[in-house]
């Protein structure tokens, strides 16, 4: 099972709090099997 897309619920540009390299996140759910997901935007 592979999501090629995803609807953005929210985006942390400083990372996660616990995270101390800070590094952007996405979270969201994919469109096909409805999978939470967390990404890193691309060109960041």
């Amino acid at each position: 099972m592979k999501e090629e897309y995803m609807v953005v619920l929210d985006y942390l540009p400083y990372g996660r709090p616990d995270d101390p390299r800070g590094t952007p996140i996405v979270q969201g759910v994919g469109t096909k099997y409805f999978t939470l997901l967390e990404a890193t935007p691309r060109g960041v």
